[in-house]
Order: C-alpha cells, then sequence, then structure tokens
C-alpha cells in the first residue's frame, strides 16, 4: 500500500527532471505544485505508556551466538534509569544475568551467559513487578523476548 503511494509521489515528480531525494522529503520540481507535509512538532507517543521498540537480539531470531554477553532492549520513550524488571516467561529458560542498567535514558541492558541450542524467555515487566518507567513514572507495557541459541 505504501510503496503504491511513493510511486504516486514520484510519478509527479517525473516531467523532465528526476527527483532528487533529501534528508527530511522528496524534492520535486517547483512546477509539479508537490510540497512534503508540514510534520507535527508533538511527541505522538507523550500521551502513551512506554513500550519496547527494538532489542538485540531480536525477538524469534533462531540462531543467536552462545557468544553474546549483553541483551539490550529500546524503548520509546525517556526512561526511568533507577528501575528495572527483568521478568522470567513460562515455557523458555532464564538466561543467567547479572549487571541490569541503562545505557542512556531509553535503552536498557543486561548482561548475560548463554547456552549453545537453548530457547530463552524472558521479559520486561509483568505481574506485579513494573519497575521500567517513563520519566514521568508510566509503566512500560509488558514485554517477552523469546530466542534460540545456534548449537556449538
Amino acid at each position: 500500500m505504501m510503496s503504491g503511494w511513493i510511486l504516486l509521489a514520484l510519478s509527479a515528480c517525473i516531467e523532465e527532471e528526476l527527483p532528487v531525494t533529501t534528508e527530511t522529503a522528496l524534492d520535486c520540481p517547483e512546477d509539479t505544485g508537490y510540497a512534503p507535509a508540514q510534520q507535527p512538532i508533538q511527541d505522538l507517543l507523550a500521551d502513551f505508556a512506554p513500550v519496547v521498540v527494538s532489542s538485540l537480539p531480536q525477538a524469534g531470531d533462531k540462531a543467536v551466538s552462545p557468544g553474546l554477553t549483553r541483551i539490550t532492549v529500546t524503548f520509546s520513550k525517556d526512561m526511568d534509569t533507577q528501575g528495572v524488571s527483568w521478568v522470567t516467561v513460562p515455557s523458555g529458560t532464564f538466561p543467567e544475568v547479572d549487571n541490569p542498567s541503562f545505557i542512556d535514558k531509553r535503552t536498557a541492558r543486561l548482561e548475560v551467559t548463554l547456552e549453545p541450542d537453548t530457547t530463552y524467555a524472558l521479559g520486561t515487566n509483568g505481574g506485579e513487578y513494573l519497575n521500567f518507567r517513563d520519566s514521568n513514572g508510566t509503566p512500560a507495557l509488558p514485554w517477552q523476548l523469546v530466542f534460540h541459541t545456534a548449537p556449538e
């Protein structure tokens, strides 16, 4: 669906000159009348609970190196870096862990020791454990990470 929209925007620009891609938007020759829409200044996520937006390893990875020593999760908002809640998830192995902390205001890390050919499952927040909170005190929505390590 989105690629069709991009093609329409490009076709509006292709008459004599090719469009020029910039860091902010697609620029077209002046005679087409195309102009990029202004983006709102307001943070669209400000009124919502924080959520995990990325992780390393990624959820569902099936061949994670057992030599990986750090799991990281990145949240959608700045977090209160004083609290963490890494939780167990049923039907998976919780890794041997150490030193839960934050790298920056959005990225938490957990030092781990992993075994080969093992399915691991852990989560952020869950049940009564809600210490991952944004800078306003709103708990992050519970999230789970399940991955499998490669054999030796």
